[in-house]
């Protein structure tokens, strides 16, 4: 069974200012940043209930997980389960406090 990930908005946005951001000093590991978000995509598809789950539970994202970017490990892509499919929620650098701004949407 072929399951989706989808990206809302905010999980977009995430990833837009964190390109734009790298691009400034580093072009092609912007690229590669972009290259490791769609592989974890991949690999949340491949391992359903991979990653750290995130405790304590944020009511609005239940079962939410963060998974670190191959290569850009700073960075956590959280997500959480959406009947059989998966919602990517944020992309957020791992050294912000990610309950917090969960709690906070």
């Amino acid at each position: 069974m072929s399951r989706t990930v989808r990206a809302n908005p905010d999980a977009w946005r995430d990833v837009m200012q964190i390109y734009g951001w790298i691009a400034l000093d580093k072009p092609d590991a912007a690229s590669e940043f972009f290259k490791a978000f769609d592989r974890a995509l991949d690999l949340i598809r491949e391992q359903p209930g991979g990653g750290a789950i995130i405790e304590p539970e944020p009511a609005k994202y239940a079962g939410a997980r963060s998974w670190p970017l191959t290569g850009f490990r700073t960075y956590l892509l959280i997500y959480r389960p959406v009947g059989e499919d998966f919602e990517v929620v944020r992309v957020l650098h791992g050294a912000r406090d990610i309950r917090r701004v969960l709690a906070e949407e």
